[in-house]
């Protein structure tokens, strides 16, 4: 009896080699959060001007098709954006601490970012292809994937909102982590 007692104490002492150890990475102080507050509101006001200008930024030539963001016409666009900038903000912290990568922090933002990016547009034009091709076979019309013109579509959605909200949370996120307070 005594020798199972010392067993289950010493267990307790000695971690399991089956169970992820807990990483050293500490959490986010007070004064950090509020720099990311700030950080998201400049952001947020870039997005702003880049919706508001909209006109004046398409006619410029290859510029105009990257930055010219939809203006603000529904709640939802004033809340993609937000939403975007704090779920990758927080995802950096959960995909090192989650997979234990060993990667230095600007190389996990930067392949974070990309595939982002990458899973944004690839989710956008799934869903824009059935919805495309939805409605064409409700219209008996033969359709094909040539047809879905995404890039105009995103320009003119809050998933654009969306997409730059995110770019600027991992953003936000690698010159958090650069301040030292």
């Amino acid at each position: 009896m005594g020798e199972k007692e010392e067993q289950n104490s010493n267990s307790g002492k000695e971690p399991s080699s089956g169970k992820k150890q807990a990483s050293n990475i500490k959490p986010l102080s007070t004064n950090k959060l509020i720099v990311a507050g700030v950080i998201c509101v400049m952001a947020y006001v870039v997005i702003m001007f880049l919706g508001v200008a909209r006109a004046q930024l398409s006619e410029i030539p290859l510029i105009g098709d990257f930055l010219t963001l939809p203006g603000f016409e529904s709640p939802m666009f004033l809340v993609m954006p937000f939403f975007a900038f704090f779920a990758l903000f927080f995802l950096i912290d959960w995909v090192r601490n989650g997979f234990e990568l060993k990667l230095s922090f600007g190389m996990l933002c930067l392949i974070v970012l990309v595939i982002f990016v990458l899973l944004s547009l690839a989710a956008y034009y799934v869903a824009l292809y059935w919805y495309i091709s939805n409605f064409a076979l409700l219209q008996g019309i033969e359709m094909n994937p040539d047809q879905v013109d995404l890039w105009g579509k995103l320009t003119n959605s809050a998933f654009m909102l969306f997409i730059w909200g995110g770019m600027f949370g991992v953003l936000g996120r690698y010159l958090v982590e650069k301040i030292n307070l």
